[in-house]
């Protein structure tokens, strides 16, 4: 049993490996038509609002990423790129809710005082924005502190933001700046 629980972990470990490592061959020989970033999202959002057809599971910001394989130690580095934190509300404006006006500029104060320094790992460099998101977004929602349940949020009638994260691909956008 003992052999076998570490096994699945290990196993389990293997298959991160290899998603991140075919992700890494696939950005790096991906043409120019369709060409993915890696990204790592922090405060992931849970919402199916009501009157709506589809339900909202989007990290509320994102933190685009490089991703390389260590040649000497064959280790997956994921590292933030040199472009500064997004604060993802494209879809929360498509709701139409008056809450995305004054959580971007609560998102630029932030940033001008220094907080686009975000570490997934660390919760308190994110937290104080998700707070107000939720604040701004659906101030019936809430924030969750998450330590040891680190599952992904469950899309309710009210927005959830949590603290835990992501890593995925999504195509990188036209935007040069």
């Amino acid at each position: 049993k003992a052999w076998a629980e570490r096994e699945t972990r290990r196993r389990k470990t293997i298959a991160i490996y290899r998603k991140l490592f075919l992700m890494q061959q696939t950005i790096n020989t991906e043409g120019s038509d369709q060409p993915l970033e890696l990204v790592w999202g922090m405060g992931l959002a849970a919402w199916n609002p009501p009157d709506t057809s589809s339900a909202i599971l989007y990290p509320l910001i994102t933190q685009s990423c490089e991703l390389s394989i260590n040649v000497k130690s064959f280790a997956v580095e994921i590292r933030p790129s040199v472009s500064r934190p997004k604060l993802e509300v494209a879809c929360y404006a498509q709701l139409g809710l008056a809450g995305v006006a004054p959580l971007e500029t609560s998102w630029r104060a932030l940033k001008d005082t220094g907080g686009d320094v975000l570490s997934p790992f660390e919760e308190s460099s994110f937290s104080e924005i998700c707070t107000t998101a939720v604040t701004h977004l659906d101030p019936e929602g809430k924030y969750e502190s998450r330590t040891d349940n680190l599952s992904l949020p469950v899309a309710g009638p009210r927005l959830t933001v949590t603290s835990t994260w992501c890593v995925f691909a999504r195509k990188r956008t036209g935007d040069l700046i």
